[in-house]
């Protein structure tokens, strides 16, 4: 066995950093520590939020295919049955009774479960970033029972996505099968000054 000594020893240890004073320096001071750590903190709340608002961009169109499959229910219903699907009496808006009503009166029309819900809303749920979500994410708009009257003012909307998920309003869908944002909608009343296009 060779003894090597010292220097072998002294190879093996850490890696020292020698100050301009000659003297050896091993490790860093608490100040380098907490900037780094306050650096890669800034940094990590930055790729989050670009990647959640980036997750609800991507779902958009998912949310977009779910508005187009409600309006060809609608459609469909509207077909075979001379009229916009009427909510029952003592059904009041906005209960779990009228999403039941809509869910089960556009099933047979091709709408499954499944095409109620926006996958945003779905993720956010499943996070807990929102206390609850409902049954159906697109509420269709209330129409009379006369057949003309869901085509009659082309700037109603026929459905509505219950909230600003992708940013830049609510989704909603036509008489014309056109998908339109809130923002969007706005944006032509305020180009136009008036709401209903000639």
């Amino acid at each position: 066995m060779v003894n090597l000594g010292g220097a072998l020893s002294t190879c093996l240890r850490a890696p020292h950093f020698i100050t301009p004073c000659g003297k050896t320096k091993g490790g860093f001071t608490l100040l380098e520590l907490v900037a780094v750590c306050f650096i890669i903190a800034i940094l990590a709340s930055l790729v989050v939020g670009i990647y959640r608002s980036s997750l609800n961009r991507f779902e958009a169109p998912v949310c977009a295919a779910n508005l187009r499959n409600l309006h060809v229910s609608l459609s469909s219903y509207m077909q075979d049955r001379g009229q916009w699907p009427q909510l029952p009496e003592g059904v009041g808006q906005g209960t779990s009774a009228e999403e039941e009503f809509w869910a089960d009166a556009l099933l047979e029309y091709g709408m499954p479960q499944k095409s109620w819900t926006c996958p945003t809303l779905r993720r956010l749920a499943r996070e807990k970033t929102v206390s609850s979500a409902p049954k159906i994410h697109y509420l269709p708009s209330l129409f009379d029972g006369k057949s003309f009257t869901p085509f009659r003012w082309k700037e109603i909307p026929w459905a509505m996505e219950v909230g600003d998920l992708h940013g830049n309003g609510n989704l909603m869908i036509f008489s014309d099968g056109s998908i339109r944002s809130y923002k969007q909608v706005y944006e032509e009343v305020l180009r136009s000054g008036s709401y209903i296009r000639k």
